[in-house]
Formats: C-alpha cells, structure tokens, sequence
C-alpha cells in the first residue's frame, strides 16, 4: 500500500458552535485539494493511550504540517490543571513547532475587540462564553501580521485556497534556489534543511541545536557500546612499573581535552545565540562532533587496556573522567530548545537575550583523585 505523503492540515477551533464549518472544510481540504484533514472528533485521528487527551493533541500538532486556527465566540474548555484553553494551547504548541499558522477570527469578534479593549471588566457573555478569548485574539494580534477575518466558511475556503498555492509556489521557489546553491546547504538534511530554510525565530540556535543533535545521533553506536561497558578490539599493555607515569599522562590527557573543548563548546554556543554565519555554526557542530566521539573513544580505549589485577579498578575510574563531557555534549540540544521555548512564552514587547554557557569537569574527580593519591603505595 502506497503511503500517504500528502500535508497534513490541523484545524484548531472549539467544536460544537463550529461544527459545520469543520465539516466544510474536512470536504475542501480532503475531496478540493487531496491534503489530510486531522480531525479530533474523527475516528481516524491517531490517539496514543499512553497519555492524555491535551498531550495527544499537542502530539498531532507537532506530527502536522500546517495549522489553520479558526476563532469564534467560544474561548473553549480549559484543563483542570491549567489557565490556557485547549485551542489555546494548540496554537501556542504550533507556534512553538515552527508550523505555518493561518489564522481566522470571527468578525463580529473583531468589531467587539476594541470595545472590550477599553472596558475589559464589561459584561460581554451575549457574544462570547469567556472574556479570555479577548486576550487570546489581542495576544495574537500582537504576535501576527495576519488575521483574516470570516463571515462564513466560504470567505475561509477562499482565503486558504490563495495561500495554499502561494504555500506551494513559495516551496517551487525554494527548491530551485536550493538546487542552484553548492554550499553548506547542500550538506543539510531533515529538521536541520527545514531550519535554516524557513529562519523561525531564534533559528541560529535552533539549528545549532539540530546540528549537534545530528552529531551524536551519528555516533549512537559507538555510545551503545561505552554505555554497556563492551570492550572489543586490542588494548595496550601496560607493565607495572610503568603504570603511574601512565595514569599520569592520561589524567592531563584528559584534563587538556576538556579545558579545549569547553572553550570550543562555548564559543560556538555565542556564535549560535548572536551570529549569522550558518558556515561557522555548521564546522562548530562538526568540531563538537568529534570531540564527543573522541571522548568516547578515549575512554574505550582506557577500558581496553590491559593490566595487573591490583590495577584493574584504577582502569575503570579513569575511563569515567570524560564522562560529564559526553552527558554534557548529548544534553547541548535539548538545553538550548528548551531556552527558547521559555523565551517564547515570557509575555514581552521588547527583544529578549538568551545567554548559555556549559561547564565541563572530571566528573568523578574526588574519587579520580583518591584512587590517584592510593597509586603511590605501589610505588615506593
């Protein structure tokens, strides 16, 4: 069975006062142009059982390719543990997940928006089930060049036919400018393309973060084998006399990698959060890349060695020195995503400043350096 690979197109409204106008657009969208409709109320929307009914919408939103937000005169219904509504909190998720958002308001919304604007504690229950759609749609109004304003589903139709094709012209357009491009470009590939093509807000770091997310998914084999402790190969022999020297050598082996590769780290790091030179980032992350497999190479290499029985677990606690470096480099990603995301939620009209930095250390380093001190006793 052929798969499906048409776009995927998420409507968030509330249900009930806009029923008929989902049923119209399911018909538009999925009989007129051929793209998927997800559609909660549907039997074929995909639910995980696993959790609840707000994380598998914000999981749809996020697995979805486009979001058409319709507003009408019902805030919605809000979670038990929350202040945001469920529409509310989709839009925000969309927004998050960098999808292109078309958004429509119902006029008669509109036309009341200024009125409440100036009287907001008024009573304004004959046109909406919740004053807090009003902030919802000033909040919006703020964040967006454009809402369209509806009377009936056909002015919505109308408007998103127009968009779709300019959608589909503007994605023409990029793929022949990339196919006329020979750069680093041409080495994106997946998320890390979609960054760097689409420039979301915060999109130096974004993709730094996608990057370096590549970097190590590329070595998740050689992680495999360091995070079950399987040595395969030929180690190095190391006689007895010589084995103090040896951890010696190691211990400011490790100590100079790390001092490297936390100047490496954070510069890149600023490049990414204030720059935009998309080569510097991309040879950043490469640069990382290989500092994190060295790392782990390091300490396989340690963990190969062989020697004495009485030095068998001085082996295993120097094989632990880099390890912080590793968990530090896996963790850059997810550490840099998560700071934007908080930034985009900060309510503000001015620009805010991200700043990061990481810090690397011997992880184990009172133990190192006890097991290192006991070494002279071998040693007279």
């Amino acid at each position: 069975m052929m798969k499906n690979h048409s776009p995927k197109v998420f409507i968030s409204s509330t249900f009930y006062d806009l029923k008929q106008i989902r049923s119209d657009l399911s018909h538009f969208i999925e009989n007129d142009l051929g793209f998927q409709f997800l559609k909660s109320e549907h039997s074929s929307f995909p639910v995980n059982p696993d959790i609840d009914t707000i994380q598998n919408c914000k999981e749809q939103v996020k697995n979805c390719d486009i979001m058409v937000l319709i507003i009408g005169g019902r805030y919605g219904s809000i979670p038990n543990d929350g202040i945001k509504s469920v529409t509310n909190i989709e839009y925000l998720t969309a927004k998050l997940s960098h999808k292109p958002i078309y958004i429509f308001v119902a006029k008669d919304i509109l036309s009341i928006l200024p009125i409440w604007e100036k009287s907001p504690n008024a009573d304004f229950s004959s046109g909406v089930d919740n004053n807090e759609l009003f902030n919802f749609v000033s909040s919006i109004k703020e964040e967006s060049k454009w809402i369209f304003p509806f009377d009936t589903v056909q002015d919505i139709i109308s408007i998103l036919r127009t968009q779709f094709a300019y959608l589909m012209s503007r994605g023409i357009s990029l793929i022949n400018k990339m196919s006329e491009q020979t750069s680093i470009m041409d080495e994106l590939s997946g998320k890390a393309f979609k960054i760097a093509v689409d420039k979301p807000v915060g999109w130096h770091a974004l993709l730094f973060a996608e990057l370096i997310k590549q970097e190590v998914d590329k070595r998740i084999e050689k992680k495999i084998v360091y995070a079950l402790n399987i040595n395969i190969g030929l180690g190095e022999y190391i006689r007895d006399e010589n084995f103090q020297n040896w951890c010696l050598f190691k211990n400011d082996e490790a100590k100079r990698f790390i001092i490297g590769l936390t100047k490496i780290i954070n510069e890149s790091l600023k490049e990414a959060l204030r720059a935009e030179d998309i080569y510097k980032l991309f040879h950043s992350t490469r640069i990382i890349g290989n500092a994190y497999e060295e790392a782990i190479d390091w300490a396989l290499r340690i963990r190969k060695c062989y020697v004495s029985d009485k030095f068998k677990e001085f082996i295993e606690e120097l094989s632990l020195i880099l390890e912080d470096s590793i968990e530090k480099i896996e963790g850059i990603s997810e550490l840099i995503t998560e700071k934007i995301e908080k930034a985009f939620l900060i309510p503000s009209d001015k620009s805010i400043v991200i700043e990061l930095s990481v810090k690397l250390i011997i992880k184990n380093e009172k133990e190192w350096n006890k097991k290192f001190d006991s070494i002279k006793q071998y040693f007279p």
